[in-house]
């Protein structure tokens, strides 16, 4: 009795198997999902805050007053700590987009010009 038990426990796994298999692999590709979505999502971010930033440094106004002056030198201070961890967030974004492209996420064809794209803009647009 024990043993035929047995032998359908077995059987009953067996054919559990595949479906249990097929659901594992639904959940892989649900959280691959996730993670581009968020890397999608980090990189707009990071666009828009660079696209705010580069139109208020291409501004023309240097100050008429010595008090001016010095109002613009704290924001240039406060801008350069902010850029600082900007740049950091821009590295993230462009190592997780690297690693979604050697994982070969049904997505990697949108990956390198999107995991490119803050750190050039950064290096580009900031610094000049």
């Amino acid at each position: 009795m024990l043993m035929q038990e047995s032998t359908l426990d077995t059987e009953e796994i067996q054919n559990r198997r595949p479906p249990l298999r097929s659901m594992s692999s639904h959940r892989g590709q649900k959280r691959a999902w996730l993670t581009y979505q968020q890397f999608v999502a980090n990189v707009e971010e990071e666009e828009a805050w660079i696209s705010e930033k580069s139109q208020l440094m291409s501004s023309e106004d240097y100050g008429d007053t010595m008090a001016a002056v010095q109002g613009l030198l704290k924001k240039q201070e406060g801008f350069e700590t902010k850029f600082a961890v900007h740049r950091d967030r821009c590295n993230d974004i462009k190592t997780l987009g690297e690693k979604l492209i050697k994982e070969e996420d049904h997505h990697s064809g949108r990956h390198p010009s999107a995991a490119s794209t803050p750190q050039a803009k950064s290096a580009n647009d900031l610094n000049s």
